[in-house]
């Protein structure tokens, strides 16, 4: 999976700044590597190829929302390229294009999504 430059420096740290935690690579890192949960994406352009990844941050109650396109929509079955296309701490009941969890860590299943 990649992180392109313009994707981390052109929006994610611009547009999501004043968002705890958004310029903490590591934390992307983990949220992608090790996620608490992860869902589709209902976007109606790109919604079928992408994944959203989202993990809570340690010792908080803020999430970070990764969202990753692949190069095909079968990404489920492994082996396939992706990129990054968006990095950002939700605010609780917010909307958008979020689509049902699909997959969630032993470590959270029974607490509450």
């Amino acid at each position: 999976m990649e992180l392109w430059e313009k994707t981390w420096q052109g929006h994610t740290l611009l547009r999501h700044a004043e968002q705890d935690h958004i310029g903490d690579l590591e934390q992307v890192r983990t949220t992608v590597a090790d996620p608490d949960l992860m869902r589709h994406s209902t976007h109606p352009i790109i919604g079928t190829d992408t994944c959203l990844f989202e993990r809570v941050v340690a010792g908080t109650d803020d999430v970070m929302r990764i969202s990753v396109i692949y190069d095909n929509p079968n990404y489920l079955a492994g082996g396939n390229r992706g990129h990054v296309t968006g990095i950002y701490m939700p605010e609780p009941g917010s909307g958008g294009y979020i689509g049902e969890i699909f997959w969630t860590a032993e470590r959270v299943k029974g607490k509450k999504s």
